[in-house]
């Protein structure tokens, strides 16, 4: 690692307020992340093709159509209950 991670003045900058102890367990774990990510700029990607979603669904849904439908009259003629343009069902909310 180039430079330190210096837990203390980033704090101080951020106006936080970090222990000692607390500071130094944060950049002992801030050098062991940047140790593994040192290791991972190492692995050669050059022929993998990026990943853009962890498994490999396709849409499944089915395409717009325009179909025939029934109008609204029609359906309301049906109803047990109904206003000028809706169904009128029984309240279920106080």
């Amino acid at each position: 690692m180039s430079e330190k991670f210096n837990v203390k003045k980033l704090a101080k900058m951020a106006k936080f307020n970090v222990s000692d102890d607390e500071a130094l367990k944060i950049e002992k774990r801030t050098e062991l992340l940047m140790e593994d990510l040192e290791k991972l700029e190492g692995v050669n990607t050059k022929d993998v093709k990026p990943l853009i979603y962890a498994n490999e669904l396709t849409n499944v849904l089915r395409e717009d159509k325009v179909v025939k439908t029934i109008a609204r009259e029609e359906l309301l003629k049906s109803a047990p209950d109904r206003t000028d343009e809706y169904f009128r069902v029984p309240k279920t909310v106080e």
